[in-house]
């Protein structure tokens, strides 16, 4: 797999139409559809995207299953015609464990729909995308599907690792964000944060460090917004110039902020949350 032109005519279009498993294989592809209601299960594998645009599309029920895998692409286009990542619909599930996504425009999306999508990531990595996952649903019920990002699973070199808008059921565990321009941003948005969560980023490194958490909008929550725990070993926020920023988010019971480990050039900016505590946090 050594393509690397972005002019080259479409590469082979593959659609998925019954259950299917791949192992050990390494594919050149255009564009990759899964349809309704279709499990494809990619083991030990790389899929290189080298038609410009091209994406996995997965149709209304659909399940992509990556283990030890991963999807790429060499082009390097300057024009915006990388491959586009993995579009989900409704009621999709995607999970990756031991694999990675890297070089798209979004590593992962889910479109504005009721948000049904499941995403899983255990010890994986979305590296080099403008945004490394996107969700757009509305997940305001707790009928929705939890995604859990857990066991040292990593966000590198994105735009913005992780960007929320309007998602209810999202657990994190041992997820590490490295040299983003942007690590997560949660607009309308709710985020269980559990234990090793680490925001870094290198000052020498581009894009230029902005910030490392972003909290916006409002979410009706019956209990406080939690960032950090006494319970859990510290938070570390490192080397972006703006480690924690809450942008007027409205939360009835409030945001704490506890036990963070914070090295940036502005630790937590406030810009009209009214009711927040912040105790047992270390700056420099």
């Amino acid at each position: 797999l050594d393509s690397d032109c972005c002019d080259q005519g479409n590469l082979a279009d593959i659609r998925i139409d019954d259950d299917t498993e791949w192992d050990g294989n390494d594919i050149e592809v255009g564009y990759l559809r899964v349809d309704e209601d279709v499990t494809l299960t990619i083991k030990n594998s790389t899929l290189e995207f080298n038609s410009p645009g091209g994406w996995i599309y997965l149709d209304e029920g659909a399940t992509l299953i990556l283990d030890n895998s991963h999807l790429r692409t060499n082009m390097g286009c300057d024009d915006g015609n990388d491959w586009r990542g993995i579009v989900c619909q409704e009621n999709n599930i995607v999970s990756l464990t031991n694999s990675s996504i890297s070089n798209a425009r979004t590593g992962i999306e889910t479109k504005t729909k009721p948000g049904t999508a499941q995403i899983n990531l255990d010890d994986s990595q979305v590296s080099n995308c403008e945004t490394g996952i996107l969700f757009r649903q509305n997940q305001f019920t707790s009928s929705n599907p939890v995604s859990k990002f857990y066991n040292n699973s990593r966000f590198i070199d994105c735009g913005t690792g992780l960007d929320l808008r309007g998602v209810k059921n999202l657990e994190l565990e041992n997820v590490t964000f490295i040299n983003n321009g942007e690590g997560l941003t949660a607009v309308d948005a709710f985020v269980d944060f559990g234990d090793g969560i680490i925001f870094t980023h290198d000052n020498n490194l581009p894009p230029s460090p902005t910030r490392g958490l972003y909290l916006g909008g409002t979410f009706p929550l019956s209990s406080t917004y939690e960032i950090g725990s006494m319970d859990y070993d510290s938070y570390i926020f490192e080397g972006y110039s703006d480690a924690i920023i809450l942008a007027g988010a409205t939360h009835p019971q409030g945001v704490s902020i506890i036990n963070c480990d914070v090295k940036a050039d502005r630790g937590i900016i406030n810009y009209g949350t009214n009711k927040y505590t912040i105790q047992n946090n270390e700056f420099e």
